[in-house]
């Protein structure tokens, strides 16, 4: 990630700082410190400065430690965060509920789980039969977090009020199979839509609010052999969207293709 001038990595076993312009290495964490934390930090603010919270810990931009804590996740998951508290769907219904956090403003601050909401609030009282995960990212608009798990069960969360919003099954070739069908990509806003996009292309535009209302739905399609084990030979999208302007890119399997607005 990038933040103040400096790029992040995190890796196996250590948190790398570079200068973004030269790049140039300018530190990096004791392997004790960062071990098994291989997802990007997140940004966020601590005694008002720029900070980084990772799995495990709260670090300044120099790499210290400013508390110790975070949060359960699976993967490449990465939860938001959003006015100093972290939201995180974490991965398994049966396991793990979506919970608030409240990250620490300053020294002798811990982090504080705040609410959270259990499985069967958020999916119905048989809530992890399906047994959906996530790989994609929940994205945060006008405090209502969308989350779509791998099978296309897209939930709406309302952060003010502390409960599900809405609950909606996407369209598509969604299957609970994250290598063939299902959703990788993290819901994206761009303009006044929210697009979701499942693995072999076929999009869904959401618009943002409590009402649920899909606006649009388009599929990119391409015939290929790319992975061999796809179904129907449709190319594969694991790749989060990109939007620049009126430019939409997306990365396939064998593709990275550039969708502009005339």
């Amino acid at each position: 990630m990038l933040c103040a001038g400096k790029l992040f990595v995190g890796t196996g076993e250590k948190l790398i700082a570079y200068d973004a312009a030269t790049g140039k290495e300018l530190w990096r964490t004791p392997a004790a410190v960062y071990k098994n934390q291989t997802e990007r930090p997140i940004e966020t603010r601590f005694n008002n400065q720029p900070a980084l919270q990772t799995r495990d810990y709260l670090v300044n931009l120099n790499g210290e430690i400013l508390a110790k804590g975070g949060y359960s996740v699976w993967e490449c998951y990465l939860p938001v965060v959003e006015d100093g508290i972290l939201y995180n769907s974490s991965n398994r219904r049966s396991e793990y509920s979506f919970e608030a956090i409240a990250i620490p403003k300053q020294v002798g601050d811990k982090h504080n789980l705040l609410w959270k909401l259990e499985a069967k609030t958020l999916y119905g009282p048989q809530g992890n039969m399906f047994g959906g995960y996530y790989v994609a990212s929940p994205l945060y608009v006008d405090g209502l977090i969308y989350q779509v798990d791998s099978t296309g069960n897209l939930v709406v969360i309302d952060t003010k009020e502390r409960k599900r919003c809405y609950q909606l099954w996407m369209d598509g070739y969604n299957v609970n199979d994250y290598r063939l069908y299902g959703y990788c990509a993290s819901p994206t806003l761009a303009g006044k839509n929210i697009y979701l996009m499942d693995t072999v292309g076929y999009v869904s535009l959401l618009k943002p609010g409590a009402d649920g209302t899909v606006t649009g739905t388009n599929i990119l399609q391409n015939i290929t052999s790319l992975p061999a084990s796809a179904p129907c030979k449709q190319e594969v999208f694991y790749a989060g969207m990109y939007f620049e302007g009126k430019r939409m890119f997306i990365h396939g399997d064998e593709y990275l293709y550039c969708i502009e607005e005339k």
